[in-house]
Order: C-alpha cells, then sequence, then structure tokens
C-alpha cells in the first residue's frame, strides 16, 4: 500500500479549493497565537503560547514543504487534518494550552 500526501490528494480532487478550505482554519491559529503570547501575563504563559504556535506553525509549514518539494519528505503529519489520533489528541491540548494562556488574567490586589 503506498500512502500519499493528505494535501496532494486533496489537491488533486478538486484543486485550490480544497487547499483553501483546509489550510485556512490554520491561519486564524497562526495569527492570534503570537498575540496571545505577546499579552502572556506570567513568562511561563509566554513561553508557552509562543512554543505551541511555533509547533504548529513548524508542523504546517513542514508538510506543504514536503508536498511541494521545497524540504525532504519526514513523518510530520499535517495539523488537525493529517490521518493519526495521537498526533490530532496533541494538537488539541495544544490548541486547549494555548486557550488557557489566553484567557488567564494576572490577579489584581
Amino acid at each position: 500500500m503506498k500512502r500519499a500526501f493528505v494535501l496532494l490528494v486533496l489537491a488533486a480532487a478538486v484543486l485550490t479549493v480544497v487547499i483553501d478550505r483546509t489550510l485556512t482554519p490554520l491561519a486564524p491559529l497562526l495569527w492570534r497565537g503570537p498575540a496571545i503570547a505577546r499579552r502572556g501575563d506570567s513568562p511561563y504563559g509566554t513561553v508557552l503560547a509562543g512554543a505551541l504556535v511555533s509547533w504548529i506553525a513548524f508542523q504546517t509549514f513542514v508538510n506543504v514543504g514536503m508536498t511541494v518539494g521545497l524540504v525532504p519528505i519526514v513523518g510530520v503529519p499535517l495539523p488537525f487534518v493529517s490521518y493519526g489520533g495521537s498526533a490530532t489528541v496533541a494538537g488539541l491540548v495544544a490548541v486547549g494550552l494555548l486557550q488557557a494562556v489566553h484567557r488567564t488574567r494576572a490577579m489584581e490586589p
């Protein structure tokens, strides 16, 4: 059985409409994530939010880069799209932690 890239299979099926609908939901996460990291009330929250957004951005870049031939082929899934239970769970935990950093405010005396 041959394995195929998820993004490549979707692009072959319906071209750019599917690519737009696949990558567009990641844009708000990658756009708002650095803002959440900048507004973190604790140094830990800032570093955590920055690391989570960097991780998801890196996975997205590497997966799309593999699809178009910019980077060597490695086993990095496209966040929230590629098959794999543990990758999906880890991505959802990352989004939950990012929301927790966004929701947490410093206690005022």
